[in-house]
């Protein structure tokens, strides 16, 4: 699996000076998109992921080594986002869901264990998860949905050192 992705400004509202952001991804690699703030990383993020248009920008995305229905950009945002009125267990069976996957126990339980969670934090309501459990919910849900590629916006943001 390869990810390219290519961006060049069109207009004075695009956050990048240069004349070309240039990213390639093959399975199993890890990168870093640093820059200050303000400077467009979270704006790419979401562009990838499909929530907003990059503006006065042209983007080309292009996937290969991989099945068009099987692509796809999973996030995980600064603050964990569960919703509010359903248990751990339940926002990840609706993330499952959404991919088109079962929900079952043993995948609500798999995607729990992945990331340092118990079997017991299923059933917790997420105003019951500490700011590094919430997040860790949080990627439970994305790597549920087996995305080919995962942005973590601000990964390590209020997690205890291990």
């Amino acid at each position: 699996m390869k990810l390219s992705v290519e961006i060049r400004p069109d207009g004075p509202r695009c956050p990048f000076e240069n004349d070309a952001v240039q990213i390639e991804l093959e399975g199993g690699e890890c990168f870093w998109l640093k820059g200050d703030s303000g400077a467009g990383k979270s704006s790419v993020a979401l562009h990838l992921v499909g929530l907003r248009t990059l503006a006065d920008a042209s983007v080309d995305i292009k996937w290969d080594g991989i099945e068009p229905d099987d692509a796809g950009v999973g996030m995980v945002f600064q603050q964990g986002v569960l919703i509010d009125t359903l248990n751990v267990g339940e926002n990840i069976g609706l993330a499952l869901r959404s991919a088109g996957f079962p929900t079952s126990e043993e995948a609500i339980r798999k995607a729990l264990v992945e990331v340092g969670l118990s079997e017991t934090d299923a059933s917790k309501m997420p105003g019951q998860l500490s700011g590094g459990m919430l997040r860790r919910a949080s990627l439970a849900q994305v790597l549920a949905q087996g995305r080919p590629v995962i942005v973590l916006d601000e990964p390590f943001v209020g997690l205890d050192e291990t």
